[in-house]
């Protein structure tokens, strides 16, 4: 072992490693250490500057290549939103016809016109620039659109009383006035029958409707000749109603005009929404293919980067494997030196040959060898010291005579342990006899708690009785429910009734006026509507009816509910009986309260003496403790003693000194 040892430290010496160099010059561990940190963060921070200077130089680019196609983009985008809230506008005007939609469409309008002008003023494209421009002028043109359909929809009348419609109400109503100062069932019918026409155009915007108004109006004329009415008159009747077909045919035509700039503002419209849809999705292509040569730009930086950093790891692996080796070889030394002596021949004479180092390491080995020195000394020393230990145990007998002594204390302590323990019995007896007084209190106190426990059930049974009662009144008003439901069902009849009636009434009155003197229709007319009128006699009998009933059933459950109220009475009395035993109870209570006070202040007795006993045993188990212990310990100590003897010298044998 010795000789495997010596061979591998002349054989560590031959062989040197590029930084023993350092060693000659006199160079510390922790100098050694600065150099190897200090290439390391300069190696590292021209690592990060070039990593900054390219990232840097990215961004830049990055922003210099997409920042202008994004701002396109964000105005094509806002263009389209502002144009499509326009031309929401503009619908909401068309349902409801309300000029606030209009200054909301010329906002849009304004806001569309501001993004596609800054639009223009970024796009470098020539193309893009001329779409841009006839995007302006088609927006430009669909606003003009719109404000002429508004401008006829103003002229045609935004509500019933205003323009075109205002004034063909105002026409109809003349005409209607002088017609029925004369009372003509006939021409009344005719009258009717345009304004039925009247309103079918309105409603379904047919033309068909105007032809149909015009044979009225000739009917009417032809009519009105052999009717009884002054010439004068019958010439301002004509004018009215020319003023009315005139009217009518104006709103006819104003519809049409409607119609027309409606669909010349839908292809407008459309190609407006086509042209800044191109120029947003141009936009989209440019940033795609921008972005495409950011990312490429990105993974050339990467490369880079990795190319670099990978030099940096690579020469600082270098030079930590260079300063590890400066400084593991000699430890390795070390540990051989201490394992030879630990688990080898235990040689105390060899020495560690690199003291002539001038580093740590040097300084180290000295301190090795020092050691060593003082070790061998020291273990010289313990020879001697073995020999006077195995004397020492000869002196642990004497311990056993202050065993003996303790166990004379614990039989003087048992002595008055039993005395203790008779005072105890004689206490616990008194306690017994306390205990049967006990027992007769508490049989009296369940006797009573039974009785009070009969009266709670008569409670309970009383209790009862007012369910059933409630139960009762339940029903009835259930009843009460069905009949409300028959009285529901005969009103919906009579509401069934009145609007025939009503139907019937006004199908009476048209065939009056057709027929003018000559009424037999109206006598069948009249008939149905005697017919509805039993019916709603016989349906209001019903509900008299039902009505009583319902009167009949509240008044049971009234009946119903007083029993009930009784009942309760009843049960108050029988929980006051209830409480009275409850009283009782307590009073038994009371007694059996003193009886236990008795028990305590035995039980007081009793624990005082069982305190006493507990300080006995305690004192009787701390001086078995005390013999238990230094019985074992003097056991302990003398096989224990003997052992580490013989141990010790066993291992200071195996040193050579």
């Amino acid at each position: 072992m010795r000789m495997m040892f010596c061979m591998r430290i002349q054989r560590q010496s031959v062989i040197l490693d590029p930084l023993e160099v350092l060693h000659m010059f006199s160079v510390s561990i922790k100098q050694r250490l600065s150099i190897g940190f200090t290439l390391l963060v300069l190696l590292a921070g021209v690592g990060c500057g070039v990593s900054w200077w390219l990232s840097g130089n990215t961004s830049k680019m990055t922003r210099q290549m997409i920042q202008r196609d994004v701002m396109e983009l964000k105005n094509a985008q806002n263009a389209q939103i502002a144009l499509k809230t326009a031309d929401d506008q503009a619908i909401r005007f068309l349902f409801n016809r309300n000029l606030d939609h209009v200054q909301n469409f010329n906002i849009q309008i304004k806001k569309t016109v501001e993004e596609l002008a800054s639009l223009h003023s970024m796009v470098l494209d020539t193309s893009k620039r001329q779409q841009i421009d006839e995007a302006l002028q088609e927006t430009q043109l669909f606003s003009d659109q719109f404000q002429q359909v508004v401008s006829i929809h103003k002229h045609r009348g935004l509500t019933h009383k205003q323009g075109l419609e205002g004034a063909l109400r105002k026409a109809v109503h003349d005409i209607e006035s002088a017609v029925n100062a004369y009372q003509l069932p006939d021409l009344t019918v005719l009258v009717l029958m345009c304004r039925r026409h009247e309103k079918d155009y309105l409603l379904r915007g047919d033309p068909k409707y105007l032809d149909k108004i015009k044979q009225r109006i000739q009917t009417f004329k032809i009519m009105m000749l052999d009717a009884d009415i002054p010439s004068e008159k019958k010439s301002e009747i004509r004018k009215l109603w020319d003023n009315y077909y005139q009217g009518v045919s104006d709103i006819v035509n104003a519809d049409k005009q409607i119609a027309q700039a409606l669909a010349s503002m839908n292809t407008t419209h459309d190609q407006l929404i086509e042209k800044v849809s191109d120029i947003g999705r141009y936009a989209m292509t440019s940033i795609d293919h921008k972005g495409n040569r950011v990312l490429n730009l990105l993974g050339w930086s990467q490369n880079l980067m990795l190319i670099l950093m990978g030099s940096v790891v690579g020469l600082g692996l270098v030079v930590a494997t260079l300063i590890s080796r400066s400084i593991v070889n000699p430890l390795r030394m070390l540990v051989a030196r201490f394992k030879d002596i630990s688990e080898g021949e235990g040689d105390l004479t060899q020495r560690v040959e690199f003291h002539h180092r001038k580093d740590e390491f040097g300084e180290l080995a000295r301190a090795f060898n020092t050691f060593l020195d003082d070790l061998r000394q020291l273990i010289a020393e313990a020879r001697n010291t073995t020999d006077h230990v195995a004397k020492s145990a000869y002196e642990i007998a004497s311990s056993h005579e202050e065993m003996s002594q303790t166990v004379a204390q614990q039989e003087r302590q048992m002595f008055e342990v039993s005395a203790a323990i008779e005072q105890m019995s004689a206490t616990a007896m008194h306690m017994t006899d306390q205990a049967g007084q006990t027992t007769q209190c508490a049989a009296d106190a369940r006797e009573l708690a039974l009785e009070g426990g009969t009266h709670v059930e008569q409670t309970v049974t009383g209790m009862q009785g007012i369910h059933e009662s409630v139960s009762v009144t339940s029903q009835s008003i259930a009843r009460l429910g069905e009949h409300g439901q028959q009285i529901g069902q005969i009103i919906n009849v009579i509401n069934d009734i009145a609007e025939q009636t009503n139907l019937l009434a006004l199908n009476a009155a048209i065939e009056a006026a057709r027929a003018g003197k000559h009424g037999q229709g109206f006598s069948v007319v009249a008939n149905a509507v005697r017919k509805l009128a039993d019916r709603t006699t016989a349906a209001t009998s019903e509900i008299a009816d039902s009505i009583q009933v319902i009167q009949d059933e509240t008044r049971h459950a009234v009946t119903q509910i007083q029993a009930g109220t009784d009942q309760v009475n009843d049960g108050m009395q029988m929980a006051q009986q209830a409480g009275e035993s409850l009283q009782r109870i307590v009073k038994r209570a009371s007694d059996v309260n003193q009886e236990i006070q008795k028990i305590a202040s035995g039980s007081q007795e009793q624990a005082q003496s069982a305190a006493c006993i507990n300080h006995n045993v305690e004192a009787i188990t701390e001086m078995a403790g005390q013999t238990n212990a230094s019985m074992a310990s003097a056991a302990q100590a003398t096989t224990t003693l003997s052992k580490q003897a013989k141990v010790l010298q066993q291992s200071i044998g195996r040193f050579k000194i």
